[in-house]
């Protein structure tokens, strides 16, 4: 087999450059997109904002919006 030389319009190289980087830019989104998913799924952001003394608003096992104070205590959202 011998190689041959190709000749490609630059326009269609700059094409193909470009498409490159969006799928490359797709795949690190893709994988941005699951490592955030994870941390979400494993973090206990309430504790997390607890222990930095901010009262946060969350669904109690009821379904109704509570503040969880960083104290522990809880209080009902009118």
């Amino acid at each position: 087999m011998t190689d041959r030389p190709t000749r490609v319009a630059a326009d269609q190289m700059d094409a193909a450059a470009a498409e490159g980087e969006r799928q490359s830019g797709e795949r690190v989104n893709a994988e941005l997109d699951a490592s955030i998913s994870e941390a979400v799924r494993t973090i206990r952001f309430g504790e997390v904002l607890a222990a930095r003394g901010v009262t946060a608003v969350a669904l109690d096992e009821h379904g109704r919006l509570t503040r969880y104070h960083p104290d522990g205590a809880t209080s009902p959202l009118e």
